[in-house]
């Protein structure tokens, strides 16, 4: 596929558009200079034949008491002098035409060229039983408009008289094409300056994505600079703004990345040191009783195994791209099955576990994802509580609380953090656990120091 350009696809539409618009202005105003000129001719010749009729029936008043051939002799005499009226009152060609076809005023002799020919189509139109019409006739490329009827019948002598009405249209056709080239002159320098105009525009709109795609480089090398949020437009400027945030947890991130692993290689490297330093000696014989040291390591295979197994359950949620299955929980059965499986931990520190929950209560979640976050959640309170941890639900709200000594202020901020741990705590990524499991559901978790830690896992707002 041959793909273009942001610029070229703004460009071309535009430089389209202008042409389309320049071409339609020059077809409208030509459409609209034809119909002008019609209605300019239909008017001079309405006016002429107006004059005419005027200009007769003043000048044969005296003509009813004539016989036939006088009163024919006074109609012509009558029809010279309206038709000299006429001719100085409009731009238009008047001539009289017999019942014969022949032209009567002005003679064939004198007639002009168009009016005789004019004069022969009027005659087979009369022939075909036409007395009246209204036509365009072309001669040489000219165009007339040409009108004509009766204008008096004698019926003695079974005589008609047609006048005919010719008004020229070359004068508005030459207008016409003088303003077509003026139009065509002005429409190019428009048309000139609307180039500029649409390559501006679409150069203003491709530059400030070619800064960003830049930008977006940059960031993938690793390059974490502040980009210049200024520009000519609000959206572009909040999406510079947007990339500088996002720019900036992408550094916060790889930091914490940073940070994880150095932690993480103190917390594997301690346990395996010792590791290795009991079995060697037990290898070597310094021990001369192998069940102290065989302890050791077995505790520190356990706390290895347990550090190995939160990272991969941090590293699933991390990579969780399936959707979680939300479904309705019983909690009253959730919560006893979380109680029974610390149980024995809770025992063993004499901390009592309990539980304040209705039978029927039911939440919206998905179970896996908050077993992970209750069972980190319940751990860390049993480690830190002095004699009781209680868990409640209760208006949708699941709370977990602890009566020791609450969390340091100076820790609350980063609570959540990977590594982030109190002085009697493992690996600090329990909490870490707990957060990333809420935060895939779409739920908020909350923490405060009341007579203890107090956590709460909630819907968001």
């Amino acid at each position: 596929m041959n793909k273009k350009s942001l610029s070229q696809k703004i460009f071309k539409p535009m430089l389209t558009i202008i042409f389309v618009m320049a071409f339609s202005i020059l077809l409208i105003f030509n459409f609209m200079m034809k119909a002008y000129a019609l209605n300019l001719a239909e008017k001079e010749i309405n006016e002429s034949l107006g004059a005419i009729k005027t200009s007769l029936r003043n000048e044969m008043g005296d003509a009813e008491g004539l016989s036939v051939n006088e009163r024919y002799t006074e109609i012509t005499a009558s029809l010279r002098n309206s038709l000299r009226l006429s001719r100085q009152v409009t731009d238009v060609q008047v001539g009289i035409m017999g019942n014969s076809g022949r032209l009567l005023i002005p003679r064939d002799d004198s007639a002009s060229i168009e009016m005789l020919k004019i004069s022969r189509e009027v005659s087979n139109k009369i022939g075909k039983a036409i007395n009246t019409d209204t036509f365009v006739f072309r001669n040489n490329n000219e165009k007339y408009l040409v009108s004509f009827e009766v204008l008096n019948e004698i019926k003695a002598l079974d005589r008609r008289q047609f006048i005919i009405l010719i008004s020229s249209l070359a004068p508005t056709e030459q207008l016409t094409r003088r303003i077509n080239f003026m139009l065509i002159g002005i429409t190019l320098l428009i048309s000139m300056f609307g180039l500029i105009a649409a390559k501006k525009v679409a150069s203003s709109v491709s530059q400030p994505i070619k800064k960003v795609s830049k930008y977006a480089k940059k960031l993938a090398n690793g390059e974490y600079v502040v980009l210049d949020d200024q520009a000519d437009t609000i959206e572009m400027e909040a999406l510079y703004r947007d990339l500088n945030v996002m720019a900036k947890h992408l550094k916060t991130k790889e930091q914490n990345k940073l940070d994880f692993i150095q932690n993480l290689s103190h917390d594997l490297r301690t346990p395996l040191m010792s590791i290795q330093g009991y079995a060697e000696g037990i290898m070597s014989g310094v021990f001369e009783e192998a069940t102290v040291p065989a302890k050791i390591i077995a505790n520190e295979s356990i706390r290895l195994k347990k550090l190995v197994e939160q990272m991969i359950t941090l590293s699933r949620l991390d990579s969780m791209e399936q959707a979680p299955m939300i479904e309705s929980i019983e909690m009253f059965y959730f919560f006893n099955q979380m109680v029974e499986r610390f149980e024995g931990f809770a025992n063993k520190k004499s901390i009592q576990l309990e539980v304040i929950c209705e039978k029927n209560a039911r939440f919206m979640a998905d179970e896996e994802l908050l077993e992970k976050a209750v069972s980190n959640l319940l751990s860390n309170a049993i480690k830190y509580a002095n004699t009781n941890v209680r868990i409640t639900y209760i208006d949708g709200l699941i709370c977990i609380k602890d009566d020791g000594p609450g969390i340091p202020a100076e820790m609350m901020k980063n609570l959540f953090e990977r590594h982030q741990k109190g002085e009697d705590g493992d690996y600090g990524l329990g909490l870490a656990i707990a957060k990333s499991a809420v935060d895939l559901m779409g739920m908020q978790i909350e923490v405060e120091n009341n007579e203890g830690a107090h956590f709460t896992i909630k819907k968001c707002l």
